[in-house]
């Protein structure tokens, strides 16, 4: 997955609208995202696990909670993230749980959680717009989204973190560590389970094969002897 676009509107330290776009970054291979305290670097990494699985990138923390303070009572909170995958290209947009002014009288009304996915392939990312929104592939059911969200990049949120979120963290401890313990960190990060009983499998397997030819030969020199022979050579 690679991230094209990022728009985020009374999320988290940005009152406003801000759009990150990826694609000058991408194109250098190796890029960082720097900047001081506060300035809203954890906040891109927050707001693409939004957008792709209605959760925060800590996973304690409640997507209610990412709504900017800043931001102007009427401006929802709304995430869009533009990604390819392989040779095609979506958009997903994700509006959290939260309160908005009711259309009539002083009241606030609950705005509940919704998502929508779209196939964007073919459409230059300037071309794209609420107008011009791309092939509709789930929309405002969140549970659809999650799920054709999770269909197509094979993994889930906690998949994600372990694979993206390591310098949010464990990567200052990664570098100091010792070579067992950045292992147990690496097994830890990437989930190794899979590869290891593939591994624990194939041990097996061999072990087995090994047990067969031991036994084949022991019946092979048994039939040897009762025959008068004392080796295969003689």
């Amino acid at each position: 997955m690679r991230p094209i676009s990022l728009t985020m509107q009374a999320f988290g330290p940005y009152a406003g609208r801000q759009t990150v776009d990826f694609r000058r970054a991408l194109d250098c291979g190796l890029f960082g995202i720097y900047g001081a305290t506060g300035a809203g670097k954890s906040s891109i990494f927050n707001a693409m696990t939004f957008a792709l699985f209605g959760e925060a990138a800590n996973g304690e923390q409640h997507p209610t909670t990412l709504r900017s303070d800043h931001a102007a009572v009427d401006l929802l909170t709304e995430v869009e993230l533009i990604f390819e995958l392989g040779a095609r290209c979506y958009r997903v947009r994700r509006r959290p749980e939260q309160l908005r002014p009711a259309k009539r009288g002083e009241r606030e009304t609950k705005e509940l959680h919704k998502a929508w996915l779209f196939d964007v392939t073919g459409l230059t990312i300037d071309a794209i717009s609420d107008a011009n929104p791309g092939r509709p592939l789930a929309e405002v059911r969140v549970g659809l989204v999650d799920a054709a969200i999770v269909e197509l990049l094979g993994y889930g949120a906690d998949q994600f973190r372990q694979m993206v979120l390591l310098p949010q963290g464990r990567f200052e401890k990664f570098l100091a560590a010792d070579t067992a313990e950045r292992v147990d960190i690496l097994r830890k990060l990437f989930d190794v389970g899979l590869y290891r009983r593939l591994a624990e499998h194939f041990k097996n397997r061999a072990k087995d094969v090994r047990d067969d030819i031991t036994n084949r030969r022991q019946v092979c020199m048994a039939r040897l002897k009762s025959d008068g022979f004392d080796t295969i050579e003689h």
